[in-house]
């Protein structure tokens, strides 16, 4: 008697094949995900939660008065905006919100805005800080 089984047994054992490599790889992405997520709880724990300060606070030593500001220096409260020049989060935030910002705080007299360089991408931070300033760093 033939083999009846034939392509039929070959194509249902790849099939079986193909399922066992899937639920493998869904059970190692799974397990991934469990332990990043847990690496990151566990490495926040020990830092101070900055939302639970109440009341009023006062950065003492923050120099920013020879910062570029905008607004009157006679006002009360003081905004200092910490921004990278080549940061696209940032000139989105510019670009979206700081004309009403303006319009609304900054021309009304309620607020002071300060401008800090704060370069965080990599050297291109830097050198695009100098060029604004005219300085005449190592390119």
């Amino acid at each position: 008697m033939a083999n009846v089984t034939g392509k039929s047994g070959k194509a249902s054992s790849k099939g079986l094949y193909v399922i066992t490599v899937i639920v493998f790889g869904l059970i190692v992405l799974i397990s991934v995900i469990t332990y990043v997520k847990s690496a990151k709880s566990t490495e926040l724990k020990d830092l101070p939660n900055y939302t639970e300060i109440k009341g009023d606070y006062t950065a003492e030593g923050l120099k920013y008065k020879k910062q570029p500001h905008l607004g009157d220096p006679s006002t009360k409260v003081k905004v200092i905006e910490f921004a990278d020049f080549k940061c696209p989060a940032c000139k989105k935030w510019e670009e979206t919100y700081m004309p009403q910002l303006q319009k609304d705080f900054i021309d009304t007299g309620k607020i002071e805005l300060f401008f800090t360089n704060y370069a965080f991408i990599d050297r291109d931070s830097i050198h695009g800080s100098q060029r604004v300033r005219g300085d005449r760093g190592a390119e």
